[in-house]
């Protein structure tokens, strides 16, 4: 498995990774149009397929919001490859752009946040955030999370 910065010729393949989380209410739909639109925010896991052909089989986005705030979004993994580390990986990779960017803190906007808090999140109210960010977000069950890039994160 590795881990690479989305191509449009990526963005079916997202849209289809993302579509049932977003038929079950999990995270917002992504249209195909949307994420051409957004294509350099999004990193794509994939694996070799039988044919030796490599498939996307997760992935994640970072929207950069400020120097101080940028958001991991659209994570998402084909169920089929669940529970093999590859969520983990992509956002690992998104800290490190972010980090790379200069970002001082990246949101979650998450109802996993036990998932998230492994990596080293932590929970934030809501009011607390930048008012760009607040006024976009519609959030059903989700709670906002953050890391701060300026300390060490678990490995």
């Amino acid at each position: 498995m590795r881990i690479r910065r989305a191509t449009l010729a990526d963005a079916g393949a997202i849209r289809s990774i993302i579509a049932p989380y977003a038929r079950h209410r999990i995270m917002l739909p992504r249209p195909e149009r949307e994420v051409c639109e957004h294509i350099r925010d999004y990193f794509v896991a994939e694996e070799s397929g039988r044919l030796g052909r490599a498939a996307p089989t997760g992935c994640c986005g970072l929207r950069v919001w400020t120097d101080r705030c940028a958001e991991i979004y659209s994570l998402a993994v084909l169920r089929r490859f669940n529970a093999k580390g590859i969520g983990t990986r992509l956002v690992k990779t998104c800290l490190q752009e972010a980090a790379r960017l200069g970002v001082r803190r990246v949101l979650a906007f998450t109802s996993e946040q036990t998932w998230f808090s492994r990596i080293g999140f932590k929970r934030i109210p809501l009011k607390s955030l930048p008012h760009i960010i607040y006024r976009e977000k519609f959030i059903r069950g989700e709670r906002a999370m953050y890391l701060d890039l300026r300390r060490p994160t678990r490995a």
